[in-house]
Formats: C-alpha cells, structure tokens, sequence
C-alpha cells in the first residue's frame, strides 16, 4: 500500500513541475481577424503572455513594419476583447506585434479588405 500511496505521490509531483516549467517559459501569442474593413477599429479576440507585454500595430510596407498605429500595454496571463483605438485610419495592410521586454513573441500581417 506505501508503494501505491508513493507512486501516485511521485506521479503527481512529476506532473505539477512539468506544468510549471511549461507555464514559467517566456512568450505568448494573440488572435484576432486575417481581414479588416478600411476605417474599422481592429479588435483582439484573447491576448495570452506569460509576462507584461506591449501589443503594437504597424502599417506595412510590403510586409515590413510601417509607422507605429498604436500600442497597448497588457498584462501577464490571458485578456480578452482588446480594441485597439487611434486616430490615423490606416490606408494599407497591417502587422501586429506582441512583444516581452522588447522581445517579439507573435507577429501577424492583416489585410485591408
């Protein structure tokens, strides 16, 4: 009976610690559409980071970054329905960008429709 009480002890303490070293990683990721309308506000559907990141959009100029559209600071874990707002309506594509201590982490390019 000690060996079962032991296996299942070890069993469980080797599956919390992976779990820990799985979330201790650094990085994260976000989603959001592949196409927006011209003139639309550009709406995350989850931010998920492992630390305090910044969420930043850029124009892109044949798929390399632009002039800065806006930024967003969000915090560690995972946040949901982030609208990102700024004055400049963009007149071409997009590239997002989630970065940790100026680290990009994700990237997506989104197409004007």
């Amino acid at each position: 009976m000690k060996n079962v009480f032991t296996l299942a002890t070890a069993t469980v303490l080797a599956a919390v610690v992976g779990t820990a070293s799985i979330a201790a990683q650094p990085g994260g990721f976000f989603q959001t559409a592949d196409k927006i309308e011209p003139g639309k506000g550009l709406t995350f559907d989850v931010v998920n980071a492992s630390s305090p990141a910044t969420l930043e959009v850029y124009t892109s100029n044949g798929g390399e970054l632009g002039q800065l559209v806006s930024s967003q600071e969000v915090g560690a874990g995972a946040t949901a329905d982030i609208r990102l707002i700024s004055t400049k309506v963009p007149a071409s594509d997009l590239i997002a960008q989630l970065k940790i201590n100026g680290d990009v982490v994700d990237s997506k390019l989104i197409e004007l429709n």
